[in-house]
Parts: structure tokens; C-alpha cells; sequence
């Protein structure tokens, strides 16, 4: 959030220079006035999706004799509950109350800040090389580092600095 504000509350215009910007790197150059990437071979973007992952090691603390008990208030019912269901292979609240949520939230990001999305397609979390990126919209074009620099230069009348 820090970084998504300062990119948004910029008076010039900010650049991402990418090699490969997935998932939430994704989304904070998403935020940015141009998503140049460094070359055509192999810089990618994308990724944009929400996935969790963890590992349950009740089981194994249980044959080591251990018990993990969590009690929790009454008028707490709701605390946890998403991974508590989770741990027992319900997934459904984790999905519709954290992931759900979060995806939609990426994905709206990414609708406002990239006007040139050709389509949906990207939204769904795979990652584009770099000519497909430019063709999809997810990216402006591919520049090396000495070009970004004297893009923004132009760009913030900063010509003979």
C-alpha cells in the first residue's frame, strides 16, 4: 500500500523498468505511467492471481506425542475460521472470504491502471514474454535503462539536466 501510494500520489510520471515483474511486483508496476521491459528475450510480466499455500503439521507434532489444542472464545467464532476449515480440506471460505476478494482486487487494479488490456486472458495468472506482453497490453514497450532515463527526463521536462 505504502508503494502503491507514493506511485499514485507522484506529481511526474513514474516508470517500472522491468526484467520479470510477477504477481505483486506485477501489480506495484501495473500502478506506474509506463511498464517498459529490458529486453524481448527473456523478460516476462504477469502472474496476476492470488493463490495461499501452508503446511499442515498437526501429524507430525502428534507422533512426536505433541497436541496443539486452540480454544477459542465463544464470541469469537468467526477468528481463524477460513484456515481453520482449510486444515480440514474445506476450502470454500478461504476462497470466497481471502483469495476471492484479493483476486478481484489485483484484477481491478490492473483494469484501471493498464487501459491498453486487450482482453481477460491476462488477468488469469499466466506470464507473458515480453513482445506478448506489449501486443496484450501489459506492458509499453522495451527500453534499456539509459532509454527509461531519458523517457522520464522527457516526460517531467527535465531535458538538459
Amino acid at each position: 500500500t505504502a508503494i502503491r501510494n507514493a506511485i499514485l500520489g507522484a506529481k511526474i510520471p513514474v516508470i517500472a523498468y522491468c526484467d520479470t515483474a510477477a504477481s505483486a511486483a506485477y501489480w506495484v508496476a501495473a500502478e506506474c505511467s509506463y511498464v517498459f521491459l529490458d529486453n524481448e528475450i527473456n523478460s516476462a510480466v504477469g502472474s496476476i492471481g492470488v493463490y495461499t499455500s501452508w503446511m499442515d503439521i498437526r501429524g507430525y507434532w502428534e507422533e512426536l506425542g505433541i497436541k496443539i489444542h486452540e480454544v477459542y472464545a465463544p464470541e469469537s467464532s468467526e477468528k481463524n475460521l477460513e484456515m481453520r476449515e482449510a486444515n480440514e480440506g474445506k476450502y470454500k471460505l478461504l476462497e470466497e472470504r481471502v483469495l476471492t476478494p484479493m483476486a478481484k482486487s489485483f484484477q481491478a487494479s490492473v483494469k484501471e491502471n493498464r487501459p491498453r488490456l486487450k482482453s481477460e486472458d491476462p488477468l488469469k495468472g499466466a506470464m507473458y514474454f515480453a513482445n506478448d506482453a506489449i501486443a496484450n497490453g501489459l506492458a509499453d514497450g522495451i527500453h534499456t535503462l539509459e532509454e527509461c532515463i531519458e523517457i522520464a527526463r522527457q516526460s517531467n521536462g527535465i531535458i538538459n539536466q
